[in-house]
């Protein structure tokens, strides 16, 4: 490797040695190995390789364009439309399934992860002592549910309601098969109910809120071992009372009546839970 200087740009030529490109191409910026220093001498700072800029470029792609769940389009679309080669492609979708950005399903593609950039376990509840973790995981919500509700009320666009309010008005219509027999999925609604509050979470609008409380949300095993042991026909029933309400306080942007539900909601969920212990 050699390195050269032009017009107050320092930059590193790779050679054949190096397993890169030729300094024309080390010099454009269309390589994945190149560097550049810019500045002169005195102020020289490190440009990013062609790889990590694209990998860069797709976190934001998925923070603003996708939803947990989404497919991304394949690697000659993303090639074509980042006009870079499929390589430099496939290199940023392996970084960005190692940070737990997307996963790739054989057979159907590559897709965005339910929390993406999060660890399996963000909070570290494996670490934790499992005879009063569910009920201080309650005991939380408690304290947060409302707030985010309040929250939520104040901001929520209207995209953010009609999302809500779909995401109930779906799991009502499923609730009311359920109680009519014509099946007996009862799992499908804790599903749902993750969607509801995770719906919530959109309509506050705050970046930060959005991550730690999508952490507290994202370790299905502890959720569902707190599903497992509550009545779910009275959690049904509970939910089924004050999520339609919830969703209307926020459509009407009513701050404190959406606190007051929810705090409601939270507490009969406690009270449940205590009931079978």
């Amino acid at each position: 490797m050699t390195t050269d200087v032009f017009n107050g740009i320092i930059k590193k030529n790779y050679t054949e040695d190096d397993n890169e490109t030729s300094d024309a191409e080390a010099f454009t910026g269309h390589c994945d190995g190149c560097e550049y220093y810019t500045g002169g001498f005195d102020t020289m700072v490190k440009r990013k390789t062609l790889a990590a800029q694209i990998t860069d470029d797709l976190r934001r792609k998925i923070a603003n364009e996708y939803s947990p769940g989404d497919k991304i389009p394949n690697e000659m679309e993303l090639a074509e439309e980042l006009e870079v080669s499929r390589t430099t492609i496939r290199e940023a979708i392996k970084t960005l399934c190692s940070e737990n950005y997307l996963e790739i399903r054989r057979g159907r593609g590559t897709f965005v992860c339910e929390n993406p950039g999060m660890d399996a376990d963000p909070l570290g509840y494996s670490s934790i002592d499992r005879e009063d973790l569910y009920e201080d995981m309650l005991e939380v919500t408690l304290v947060v549910e409302p707030v985010l509700a309040r929250l939520a009320a104040k901001k929520a666009k209207p995209e953010n309601i009609e999302k809500m309010s779909n995401i109930n008005l779906e799991a009502h219509e499923k609730l009311q098969a359920y109680w009519a027999g014509e099946h007996d999925d009862v799992d499908q609604f804790r599903i749902y109910d993750l969607r509801f509050h995770k719906a919530m979470i959109e309509c506050c609008r705050n970046q930060v809120v959005d991550r730690t409380i999508r952490a507290f949300l994202s370790d299905a095993v502890e959720w569902g071992e707190v599903w497992k042991r509550i009545d779910h026909e009275k959690v049904l029933r509970t939910c089924e009372k004050h999520h339609r309400p919830i969703v209307e306080a926020i459509s009407a942007h009513d701050e404190d009546r959406a606190y007051e539900l929810a705090q409601s909601l939270t507490q009969e969920i406690i009270d449940i839970f205590k009931h079978q212990l």
